[in-house]
Protein backbone atom coordinates (compact mmCIF):
# COMPACT_ATOMS: atom_id res chain seq x y z
CA UNK A 1 0.00 0.00 0.00
CA UNK A 2 2.40 2.64 1.16
CA UNK A 3 4.49 1.68 -2.40
CA UNK A 4 1.60 2.43 -4.48
CA UNK A 5 1.03 5.69 -2.22
CA UNK A 6 4.80 6.81 -3.01
CA UNK A 7 4.77 5.81 -6.83
CA UNK A 8 1.45 8.18 -7.38
CA UNK A 9 2.93 11.13 -5.15
CA UNK A 10 5.99 11.03 -7.22
CA UNK A 11 3.70 11.03 -10.48
CA UNK A 12 1.39 13.52 -8.97
CA UNK A 13 4.60 15.65 -7.70
CA UNK A 14 6.52 15.59 -11.33
CA UNK A 15 3.09 16.74 -12.79
CA UNK A 16 2.52 19.79 -10.65
CA UNK A 17 5.97 21.02 -10.53
CA UNK A 18 6.11 20.74 -14.60
CA UNK A 19 3.25 22.80 -14.67
CA UNK A 20 4.79 25.75 -12.28
CA UNK A 21 7.76 25.28 -14.01
CA UNK A 22 6.19 25.98 -17.44
CA UNK A 23 3.96 28.76 -16.21
CA UNK A 24 6.95 30.07 -15.15
CA UNK A 25 8.91 30.12 -18.28
CA UNK A 26 6.04 31.86 -19.93
CA UNK A 27 6.19 34.73 -18.04
CA UNK A 28 9.71 35.20 -19.22
CA UNK A 29 11.81 34.38 -16.20
CA UNK A 30 15.37 32.56 -16.41
CA UNK A 31 15.80 29.13 -15.39
CA UNK A 32 17.22 29.47 -11.97
CA UNK A 33 14.12 31.10 -11.05
CA UNK A 34 12.50 28.24 -11.88
CA UNK A 35 12.34 27.22 -8.16
CA UNK A 36 11.37 30.45 -6.68
CA UNK A 37 9.09 30.74 -3.54
CA UNK A 38 6.54 31.95 -5.20
CA UNK A 39 6.25 28.95 -8.07
CA UNK A 40 7.13 26.53 -5.31
CA UNK A 41 4.01 27.86 -2.77
CA UNK A 42 1.53 27.88 -6.51
CA UNK A 43 2.34 24.29 -7.16
CA UNK A 44 2.76 23.12 -4.08
CA UNK A 45 -0.98 24.48 -3.56
CA UNK A 46 -2.53 23.38 -6.18
CA UNK A 47 -1.34 20.10 -5.40
CA UNK A 48 -2.59 20.45 -1.73
CA UNK A 49 -6.03 21.04 -3.31
CA UNK A 50 -5.65 17.78 -5.43
CA UNK A 51 -5.17 15.88 -2.77
CA UNK A 52 -8.67 16.06 -0.20
CA UNK A 53 -9.55 13.15 -1.47
CA UNK A 54 -10.29 11.56 2.12
CA UNK A 55 -12.66 14.25 4.09
CA UNK A 56 -15.38 12.89 5.38
CA UNK A 57 -18.44 13.38 3.95
CA UNK A 58 -21.56 14.18 5.70
CA UNK A 59 -24.01 12.54 3.76
CA UNK A 60 -22.58 9.19 4.88
CA UNK A 61 -24.23 9.97 8.41
CA UNK A 62 -27.64 10.67 7.03
CA UNK A 63 -29.05 7.66 9.19
CA UNK A 64 -27.56 8.55 12.46
CA UNK A 65 -27.55 12.04 12.75
CA UNK A 66 -31.04 14.13 12.80
CA UNK A 67 -31.77 15.61 9.27
CA UNK A 68 -32.77 19.06 11.35
CA UNK A 69 -29.01 19.09 13.00
CA UNK A 70 -27.46 18.15 9.55
CA UNK A 71 -29.31 21.45 8.04
CA UNK A 72 -28.61 23.06 10.53
CA UNK A 73 -24.46 22.03 10.37
CA UNK A 74 -24.89 23.09 6.38
CA UNK A 75 -26.76 26.43 6.98
CA UNK A 76 -23.42 27.18 9.13
CA UNK A 77 -20.90 26.19 6.99
CA UNK A 78 -22.44 27.71 4.00
CA UNK A 79 -22.36 30.77 6.13
CA UNK A 80 -18.48 30.49 7.41
CA UNK A 81 -17.72 29.10 3.93
CA UNK A 82 -18.72 32.42 2.01
CA UNK A 83 -16.57 33.90 5.15
CA UNK A 84 -13.10 31.94 4.18
CA UNK A 85 -13.59 32.18 0.78
CA UNK A 86 -13.26 36.26 1.33
CA UNK A 87 -10.04 35.82 3.03
CA UNK A 88 -8.83 33.60 0.59
CA UNK A 89 -9.17 36.31 -1.96
CA UNK A 90 -7.71 39.44 0.68
CA UNK A 91 -4.05 39.90 0.48
CA UNK A 92 -3.17 39.89 4.20
CA UNK A 93 -5.23 36.41 4.60
CA UNK A 94 -4.55 34.56 0.91
CA UNK A 95 -0.77 34.12 1.84
CA UNK A 96 -2.14 32.80 5.44
CA UNK A 97 -4.57 30.74 3.97
CA UNK A 98 -2.05 29.02 1.07
CA UNK A 99 0.45 27.97 3.56
CA UNK A 100 -1.89 26.46 6.66
CA UNK A 101 -3.23 24.37 3.40
CA UNK A 102 0.21 23.34 2.17
CA UNK A 103 1.63 22.58 5.80
CA UNK A 104 -1.66 20.38 6.56
CA UNK A 105 -1.35 18.65 3.22
CA UNK A 106 2.28 17.25 3.24
CA UNK A 107 2.08 16.48 7.26
CA UNK A 108 -1.20 14.26 6.89
CA UNK A 109 0.91 12.76 3.84
CA UNK A 110 4.10 12.31 5.56
CA UNK A 111 2.62 10.82 8.43
CA UNK A 112 1.04 8.04 6.62
CA UNK A 113 3.71 7.89 4.18
CA UNK A 114 7.17 8.54 6.39
CA UNK A 115 6.16 7.69 9.44
CA UNK A 116 6.73 11.27 10.97
CA UNK A 117 4.48 9.92 14.14
CA UNK A 118 5.73 6.54 14.15
CA UNK A 119 4.63 3.20 12.55
CA UNK A 120 0.93 2.39 12.85
CA UNK A 121 -0.79 5.90 12.51
CA UNK A 122 -3.83 6.83 10.54
CA UNK A 123 -4.94 9.71 9.41
CA UNK A 124 -8.14 11.07 8.28
CA UNK A 125 -9.21 14.59 6.90
CA UNK A 126 -12.27 16.06 8.99
CA UNK A 127 -15.34 17.72 6.59
CA UNK A 128 -16.07 21.23 6.47
CA UNK A 129 -18.36 21.68 9.88
CA UNK A 130 -15.17 20.14 12.28
CA UNK A 131 -12.97 22.20 10.40
CA UNK A 132 -14.83 25.71 10.78
CA UNK A 133 -16.82 24.94 14.21
CA UNK A 134 -14.76 22.60 16.31
CA UNK A 135 -11.17 23.79 15.00
CA UNK A 136 -9.87 20.50 13.62
CA UNK A 137 -8.31 20.07 10.31
CA UNK A 138 -7.64 15.94 10.79
CA UNK A 139 -7.47 13.45 13.28
CA UNK A 140 -4.56 10.86 13.62
CA UNK A 141 -5.68 7.19 14.75
CA UNK A 142 -2.85 5.51 16.60
CA UNK A 143 -2.58 2.05 17.33
CA UNK A 144 -0.26 1.15 19.79
CA UNK A 145 -0.05 -1.38 22.62
CA UNK A 146 -3.05 -2.89 21.47
CA UNK A 147 -4.99 0.94 22.28
CA UNK A 148 -6.52 3.08 19.85
CA UNK A 149 -5.99 6.49 21.27
CA UNK A 150 -7.13 9.40 18.86
CA UNK A 151 -5.20 13.62 18.53
CA UNK A 152 -7.38 16.49 16.69
CA UNK A 153 -4.78 19.00 15.03
CA UNK A 154 -5.30 22.28 13.73
CA UNK A 155 -2.24 23.69 11.41
CA UNK A 156 -1.48 27.18 11.75
CA UNK A 157 1.46 27.80 9.35
CA UNK A 158 2.39 31.48 10.56
CA UNK A 159 5.42 33.99 10.23
CA UNK A 160 5.93 33.39 13.87
CA UNK A 161 3.03 35.71 15.01
CA UNK A 162 2.01 34.99 18.55
CA UNK A 163 -1.25 36.26 18.53
CA UNK A 164 -2.96 33.85 16.07
CA UNK A 165 -1.82 30.62 17.63
CA UNK A 166 -2.54 32.07 21.25
CA UNK A 167 -6.36 32.70 20.75
CA UNK A 168 -6.36 28.37 19.24
CA UNK A 169 -4.62 27.85 22.52
CA UNK A 170 -6.83 30.00 24.51
CA UNK A 171 -9.90 28.23 23.23
CA UNK A 172 -8.51 24.56 23.88
CA UNK A 173 -7.87 25.78 27.66
CA UNK A 174 -11.16 27.08 27.75
CA UNK A 175 -12.44 23.30 26.75
CA UNK A 176 -10.15 21.95 29.84
CA UNK A 177 -11.85 24.76 31.97
CA UNK A 178 -15.63 22.88 31.12
CA UNK A 179 -13.78 19.41 31.71
CA UNK A 180 -13.77 18.86 28.00
CA UNK A 181 -11.57 18.29 25.17
CA UNK A 182 -11.60 18.58 21.28
CA UNK A 183 -14.54 16.74 19.13
CA UNK A 184 -15.52 15.67 16.15
CA UNK A 185 -19.22 15.80 15.57
CA UNK A 186 -19.01 13.32 11.90
CA UNK A 187 -16.23 11.34 13.35
CA UNK A 188 -15.52 7.76 11.03
CA UNK A 189 -12.59 5.44 10.80
CA UNK A 190 -10.99 4.94 7.65
CA UNK A 191 -12.76 1.72 7.06
CA UNK A 192 -15.57 3.36 7.94
CA UNK A 193 -16.27 0.07 10.56
CA UNK A 194 -17.17 3.04 13.57
CA UNK A 195 -19.11 6.32 13.16
CA UNK A 196 -20.62 9.00 14.85
CA UNK A 197 -19.37 11.73 17.31
CA UNK A 198 -15.89 11.37 18.84
CA UNK A 199 -15.63 13.29 22.33
CA UNK A 200 -12.26 13.70 24.14
CA UNK A 201 -10.15 14.22 21.54
CA UNK A 202 -6.86 16.01 22.83
CA UNK A 203 -6.22 19.11 20.47
CA UNK A 204 -3.23 20.31 19.55
CA UNK A 205 -1.88 23.22 17.02
CA UNK A 206 1.00 22.71 14.56
CA UNK A 207 2.78 26.19 13.68
CA UNK A 208 5.79 26.41 11.50
CA UNK A 209 7.09 29.72 10.18
CA UNK A 210 6.46 30.71 6.30
CA UNK A 211 10.03 29.99 4.90
CA UNK A 212 10.10 26.03 6.50
CA UNK A 213 6.92 26.02 4.55
CA UNK A 214 7.87 26.86 1.74
CA UNK A 215 11.28 24.32 1.95
CA UNK A 216 9.81 21.44 2.85
CA UNK A 217 6.98 22.62 -0.05
CA UNK A 218 9.82 22.45 -2.40
CA UNK A 219 10.74 19.05 -1.44
CA UNK A 220 7.21 18.01 -1.35
CA UNK A 221 6.59 19.56 -4.98
CA UNK A 222 9.92 17.36 -6.43
CA UNK A 223 8.53 14.52 -4.81
CA UNK A 224 11.66 14.00 -3.12
CA UNK A 225 10.30 11.14 -0.13
CA UNK A 226 13.76 10.77 1.42
CA UNK A 227 14.61 14.33 1.92
CA UNK A 228 11.15 14.61 4.01
CA UNK A 229 11.30 10.96 5.39
CA UNK A 230 14.69 12.71 7.23
CA UNK A 231 13.71 16.41 7.99
CA UNK A 232 14.39 18.07 10.80
CA UNK A 233 10.80 19.21 10.74
CA UNK A 234 9.28 16.06 11.77
CA UNK A 235 11.30 16.43 15.19
CA UNK A 236 10.22 20.03 15.71
CA UNK A 237 6.71 18.86 15.31
CA UNK A 238 7.19 15.87 17.44
CA UNK A 239 8.10 18.53 19.91
CA UNK A 240 5.30 20.46 19.48
CA UNK A 241 2.72 17.81 20.23
CA UNK A 242 4.93 16.75 23.34
CA UNK A 243 5.00 20.30 24.65
CA UNK A 244 1.39 21.37 24.35
CA UNK A 245 0.10 17.77 25.87
CA UNK A 246 2.20 18.31 28.73
CA UNK A 247 0.97 22.16 29.24
CA UNK A 248 -2.47 21.12 29.15
CA UNK A 249 -1.82 17.91 31.34
CA UNK A 250 -0.39 20.10 33.85
CA UNK A 251 -3.18 22.51 33.60
CA UNK A 252 -5.80 19.89 34.29
CA UNK A 253 -4.03 19.03 37.40
CA UNK A 254 -4.30 22.31 38.65
CA UNK A 255 -7.99 22.03 38.05
CA UNK A 256 -8.10 18.95 39.85
CA UNK A 257 -6.35 19.82 42.79
CA UNK A 258 -8.79 22.96 42.58
CA UNK A 259 -12.01 20.77 43.11
CA UNK A 260 -13.25 20.35 39.34
CA UNK A 261 -14.35 16.90 39.29
CA UNK A 262 -14.25 16.79 35.89
CA UNK A 263 -10.92 17.10 35.43
CA UNK A 264 -9.96 13.63 36.75
CA UNK A 265 -10.55 12.36 32.77
CA UNK A 266 -8.65 15.09 31.42
CA UNK A 267 -5.76 14.08 33.54
CA UNK A 268 -6.15 10.22 32.22
CA UNK A 269 -6.57 10.89 28.42
CA UNK A 270 -3.63 13.24 28.25
CA UNK A 271 -1.21 11.12 30.42
CA UNK A 272 -1.93 8.17 28.66
CA UNK A 273 -1.44 10.38 24.81
CA UNK A 274 1.36 11.72 26.21
CA UNK A 275 3.09 8.80 27.80
CA UNK A 276 2.85 7.30 24.18
CA UNK A 277 4.13 10.32 21.98
CA UNK A 278 7.15 10.08 24.49
CA UNK A 279 7.97 6.60 23.02
CA UNK A 280 7.55 7.97 19.61
CA UNK A 281 9.91 10.71 20.35
CA UNK A 282 12.37 8.02 22.14
CA UNK A 283 12.04 5.48 19.11
CA UNK A 284 12.83 8.23 16.43
CA UNK A 285 16.29 9.00 15.17
CA UNK A 286 17.40 12.10 15.95
CA UNK A 287 18.82 14.53 13.25
CA UNK A 288 22.35 16.50 13.97
CA UNK A 289 21.19 19.54 12.39
CA UNK A 290 20.22 22.89 14.69
CA UNK A 291 17.10 23.64 13.56
CA UNK A 292 15.20 27.02 14.82
CA UNK A 293 11.50 27.55 14.13
CA UNK A 294 9.49 30.84 14.97
CA UNK A 295 6.32 28.90 15.02
CA UNK A 296 7.85 26.69 17.01
CA UNK A 297 9.29 28.67 19.19
CA UNK A 298 6.05 30.97 19.82
CA UNK A 299 3.91 27.32 20.57
CA UNK A 300 6.84 26.83 23.29
CA UNK A 301 6.73 30.17 24.97
CA UNK A 302 2.47 30.41 24.30
CA UNK A 303 1.80 27.01 26.07
CA UNK A 304 3.88 28.31 29.72
CA UNK A 305 2.23 30.85 29.66
CA UNK A 306 -1.54 29.73 28.62
CA UNK A 307 -1.29 26.57 30.60
CA UNK A 308 -0.06 27.70 33.54
CA UNK A 309 -1.34 26.55 36.90
CA UNK A 310 -1.84 29.46 38.33
CA UNK A 311 -4.00 30.66 35.86
CA UNK A 312 -6.49 27.78 37.70
CA UNK A 313 -7.58 30.22 39.36
CA UNK A 314 -8.87 32.85 37.41
CA UNK A 315 -11.64 30.64 35.08
CA UNK A 316 -13.81 33.34 34.64
CA UNK A 317 -11.48 36.30 34.02
CA UNK A 318 -10.13 33.72 31.44
CA UNK A 319 -13.22 33.21 29.61
CA UNK A 320 -14.51 36.95 29.38
CA UNK A 321 -10.42 37.55 27.55
CA UNK A 322 -11.41 34.96 25.17
CA UNK A 323 -14.87 36.77 24.27
CA UNK A 324 -13.26 40.11 24.10
CA UNK A 325 -10.54 38.17 21.46
CA UNK A 326 -13.20 36.80 19.48
CA UNK A 327 -14.93 39.85 19.37
CA UNK A 328 -12.03 42.10 18.42
CA UNK A 329 -10.92 39.75 15.73
CA UNK A 330 -14.71 40.29 14.33
CA UNK A 331 -14.06 43.61 14.91
CA UNK A 332 -17.08 43.99 17.28
CA UNK A 333 -17.32 46.36 20.19
CA UNK A 334 -15.85 45.05 23.04
CA UNK A 335 -16.65 48.19 26.17
CA UNK A 336 -19.52 45.80 28.04
CA UNK A 337 -17.18 43.18 28.73
CA UNK A 338 -13.81 45.06 29.28
CA UNK A 339 -15.91 46.41 32.13
CA UNK A 340 -16.90 43.25 33.54
CA UNK A 341 -13.31 41.88 33.44
CA UNK A 342 -11.84 45.56 34.93
CA UNK A 343 -13.95 44.88 37.87
CA UNK A 344 -13.30 41.20 38.28
CA UNK A 345 -9.72 41.92 38.16
CA UNK A 346 -10.12 44.76 40.83
CA UNK A 347 -12.16 42.25 43.29
CA UNK A 348 -9.35 39.75 42.69
CA UNK A 349 -6.43 42.00 43.64
CA UNK A 350 -8.70 43.54 46.41
CA UNK A 351 -8.88 40.09 47.82
CA UNK A 352 -5.57 38.75 47.68
CA UNK A 353 -4.61 42.32 49.58
CA UNK A 354 -7.67 41.74 52.17
CA UNK A 355 -5.57 37.85 52.82
CA UNK A 356 -2.12 39.42 53.19
CA UNK A 357 -3.29 41.78 55.64
CA UNK A 358 -5.20 39.48 57.56
CA UNK A 359 -2.67 36.97 57.89
CA UNK A 360 -1.34 36.42 61.35
CA UNK A 361 2.27 36.55 62.02
CA UNK A 362 4.55 36.06 64.62
CA UNK A 363 5.12 38.63 67.42
CA UNK A 364 9.14 40.03 66.72
CA UNK A 365 11.00 39.18 70.12
CA UNK A 366 12.73 41.42 71.64
CA UNK A 367 16.01 41.01 70.29
CA UNK A 368 14.36 41.89 66.80
CA UNK A 369 13.00 44.86 67.90
CA UNK A 370 16.72 46.04 69.17
CA UNK A 371 17.94 45.48 65.87
CA UNK A 372 14.57 47.48 64.31
CA UNK A 373 15.22 50.15 66.36
CA UNK A 374 18.78 50.53 65.86
CA UNK A 375 18.62 50.36 62.14
CA UNK A 376 15.72 52.35 62.04
CA UNK A 377 16.47 55.59 59.47
CA UNK A 378 14.10 59.20 60.08
CA UNK A 379 11.28 59.54 57.60
CA UNK A 380 12.36 61.80 55.19
CA UNK A 381 9.60 64.53 53.77
CA UNK A 382 8.15 63.93 50.74
CA UNK A 383 9.36 66.16 48.32
CA UNK A 384 5.93 68.78 47.17
CA UNK A 385 6.31 70.03 43.40
CA UNK A 386 6.44 73.53 42.53
CA UNK A 387 4.07 75.19 40.22
CA UNK A 388 7.17 75.51 37.66
CA UNK A 389 8.27 71.78 37.92
CA UNK A 390 4.55 71.21 37.26
CA UNK A 391 4.60 73.59 34.28
CA UNK A 392 7.95 71.74 32.71
CA UNK A 393 6.75 68.38 33.30
CA UNK A 394 3.46 69.60 31.54
CA UNK A 395 4.90 70.71 28.27
CA UNK A 396 7.51 67.52 27.84
CA UNK A 397 3.31 65.74 27.91
CA UNK A 398 2.23 67.91 25.44
CA UNK A 399 5.04 66.88 23.28
CA UNK A 400 4.45 63.33 23.43
CA UNK A 401 1.06 63.75 22.76
CA UNK A 402 1.76 65.29 19.65
CA UNK A 403 3.85 63.07 18.34
CA UNK A 404 1.02 60.05 18.94
CA UNK A 405 1.26 59.41 22.51
CA UNK A 406 -1.84 58.54 24.42
CA UNK A 407 -0.82 56.88 26.86
CA UNK A 408 0.09 60.38 28.45
CA UNK A 409 -3.50 61.68 28.55
CA UNK A 410 -4.58 60.57 32.13
CA UNK A 411 -1.55 61.98 33.63
CA UNK A 412 -2.40 65.29 31.43
CA UNK A 413 -5.50 65.76 33.02
CA UNK A 414 -4.14 64.89 36.75
CA UNK A 415 -1.79 68.15 36.11
CA UNK A 416 -4.78 70.24 34.68
CA UNK A 417 -6.46 69.61 37.74
CA UNK A 418 -3.91 70.50 39.83
CA UNK A 419 -3.39 73.46 38.35
CA UNK A 420 -7.21 74.50 38.46
CA UNK A 421 -6.38 73.40 42.61
CA UNK A 422 -3.48 75.78 43.27
CA UNK A 423 -5.02 78.61 40.88
CA UNK A 424 -8.25 78.48 43.47
CA UNK A 425 -5.71 78.88 46.59
CA UNK A 426 -3.81 80.98 44.96
CA UNK A 427 -6.71 83.48 44.58
CA UNK A 428 -7.55 82.69 48.38
CA UNK A 429 -3.91 83.88 49.68
CA UNK A 430 -4.51 86.68 47.86
CA UNK A 431 -7.56 88.02 49.09
CA UNK A 432 -7.01 86.88 52.96
CA UNK A 433 -3.37 89.17 52.35
CA UNK A 434 -5.89 91.84 51.19
CA UNK A 435 -8.19 91.68 53.94
CA UNK A 436 -5.07 91.59 56.39
CA UNK A 437 -3.63 94.88 54.91
CA UNK A 438 -6.86 96.71 55.13
CA UNK A 439 -8.96 95.59 57.64
CA UNK A 440 -11.80 98.35 56.57
CA UNK A 441 -12.50 96.00 53.72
Amino acid sequence: MRLKLFFMERVRADQHFRVAQEVAIQKGKEGKELESDQVVLEAAYKKALQTETDVIDPKDFEDIVDPNIMRAHAQEVAYLRGIFDRQKEHPETAEVHMLGKILEAIVIEQIELNEWLGANVNTQQTCEFDDYCNGIDFVTEFNQDGATRHVGFAIDATHGKQQAIQLKLEKIRSQLNRGELGEVFYFQTIDKSTQGRKRFIPKIVLALEKQHVIDIARLWVRGEQKALAEHPIKQILVREIIDQLAGQLEYAHALEQRGNTKASKLVDVLASQLEAMKRIDSSQQKSETQFVDRGAETIGYSVKKIFAPENADRIEEQELELQIAKKRKKRLPTFDLEKKLNLLKSQRQNKQTSERSSEKSTPPTKAEKAIVETQAVPEKKAHVPTRKELSERYQKLMQKRRSGDKSVLEEMRFLEREFQRLNVLNRAIDVATKNKQNPAA
